[in-house]
């Protein structure tokens, strides 16, 4: 994959999503922004957090209840 443009069975499914992502960026569909890793709000589904990390998560993604 580095060495040239051969794609093989095992890694097709990896260029077929790299050029859907640049196609909708070039498109405007979604825009791509550096998101620091302390701000992480999946962070809430892959980490044990602490109770206030864990409810700011949770609200930047819109889950808490009102």
């Amino acid at each position: 994959m580095t060495k040239g443009p051969t794609i093989t069975v095992k890694v097709k499914h990896i260029d077929i999503c790299c050029h859907f992502v640049r196609e909708v960026v070039a498109k405007g569909d979604i825009d791509i922004e550096y998101l620091p890793l302390e701000e992480m709000p999946a962070d809430v589904f892959t980490k044990g957090l602490g109770a206030s990390k864990h409810y700011a998560c949770l609200s930047r993604l819109g889950l808490m209840l009102k």
